[in-house]
């Protein structure tokens, strides 16, 4: 392990999440697309690089990963749910909606929605 990734591990307070494979993938992917997008304005990229000094940039996107990507699950649901409409072949929707199915097995460590 780098220096790097130590001090990523020391600074952030992971949050353990309850979520298939396949979801906590796909979250991890839109969360490093979220950071590709915010951090093309100036302001934001010298204001997070100013608040995490020392890193470099790949620890720097490393850091904001491990901080948001619990916020990009429901997002990565809806993105997965939507395939299933999409023009994909019936495998490769037949994976997603047992991932998606499976997800909504693992409900410990997940709070309860209003509805409940």
């Amino acid at each position: 392990m780098t220096d790097q990734a130590l001090i990523v591990k020391r600074r952030v307070r992971f949050r353990q999440v309850h979520v298939h494979q396949q979801v906590a993938d796909t979250a991890h992917a839109l969360c490093h697309g979220l950071y590709d997008d915010l951090m093309r304005n100036d302001v934001l990229w010298a204001e997070w690089k100013h608040q995490n000094p020392g890193l470099s940039a790949k620890g720097l996107e490393n850091l904001f990963v491990a901080r948001n990507m619990s916020k990009c699950i429901p997002i990565a649901r809806a993105t997965l749910a939507t395939m299933l409409n999409g023009p994909y072949d019936e495998a490769f929707k037949t994976r997603v909606h047992e991932a998606l199915c499976l997800d909504a097995t693992l409900m410990r460590g997940r709070g309860r929605s209003p509805i409940q």
